[in-house]
């Protein structure tokens, strides 16, 4: 007969909406008010579920981010957490197995020549901006060619153009920069004393 419908119907029009939030609902004849919540006692569970998951986590040093409880975490801080992972979490252990790579795996002869070292350049790497920063400051003082920061970046070189090495004054080359300030070749493209 349309009640069920009817009654839904009025309802929604006295209730719904932000402008109706807080109004006392007045029910018709007959009906009962029947609250729609969790019982405590299953969010009291819920609540030892989240606490125990949390207490395993720090066992073992794991970020809360990496078991997918993701209630403290934003993307802001996510990357953040990850490299915390690394430095917190893996690189004690990597470290306790490269010691025992050089206990059992190298010989007398060897150990002051070769050593056992985990890449965890690729899950350190930093967001790509500021990866250009730190690319852009090492290349600025000569302490990383061209060639070197495409490595990191797992792209081929670019020959021998790029392992030259750059210093700040000009971005002139490191061994220009040592050279008497008579003796410096000019700059590409800079006229010469003949040439003027």
């Amino acid at each position: 007969d349309g009640t069920p419908e009817r009654l839904r119907a009025n309802f929604n029009s006295i209730y719904a909406g932000a402008e109706n939030a807080g109004k006392v609902a007045v029910l018709e004849q007959g009906l009962k008010f029947k609250a729609i919540s969790l019982p405590p006692a299953d969010a009291a569970f819920l609540d030892t579920r989240k606490f125990t998951r949390q207490e395993i986590a720090s066992i073992f040093r794991v970020p809360l981010h990496k078991i997918q409880d993701l209630e403290r975490s934003t993307n802001n801080n996510i990357e953040q957490q990850g490299i915390d992972y690394v430095q917190g979490t893996l690189q004690p252990w990597l470290v306790n197995f490269e010691q025992e790579y050089r206990l059992k795996l190298l010989r007398a002869s060897e150990v002051d020549t070769h050593y056992f070292k985990h890449n965890l350049g690729a899950l350190l790497r930093g967001d790509s901006a500021a990866r250009a920063i730190y690319y852009g400051k090492m290349t600025d003082i000569g302490v990383m060619s061209i060639n070197e920061v495409r490595e990191l970046e797992e792209m081929n070189d670019i020959g021998e153009l790029g392992d030259v090495r750059f210093v700040q004054v000009n971005r002139q080359t490191l061994e220009n920069a040592l050279l008497p300030p008579t003796a410096k070749t000019p700059a590409t493209g800079t006229p010469t004393d003949e040439q003027a």
